[in-house]
């Protein structure tokens, strides 16, 4: 069964576009890990120091081997220091 996982960050003042840029390369990441099937940043137009993170895995095993990834650690703390 696939696994739908939702985001939602919001940037310290002045921190947002360092914000998105991480979220970018982030995702472009992601996409090359086995078993993403899709994920997307967005940002919101009417309050741009918020963000999201839309991702759909194959399967919640799959969203795990991402979780327990030095990469999404290393992701993780630098979204809390932004």
């Amino acid at each position: 069964m696939e696994l739908d996982v939702f985001a939602r960050f919001h940037a310290a003042p002045g921190q947002e576009e360092r914000m998105a840029q991480v979220l970018r390369e982030q995702a472009r990441a992601v996409r090359l890990e086995p078993g993403c099937l899709y994920i997307q940043p967005a940002r919101a137009k009417r309050e741009p120091a918020r963000f999201f993170l839309f991702s759909r895995w194959t399967d919640e095993p799959a969203f795990q081997v991402h979780a327990d990834l030095d990469a999404t650690d290393r992701f993780i703390s630098t979204m809390e220091q932004l």
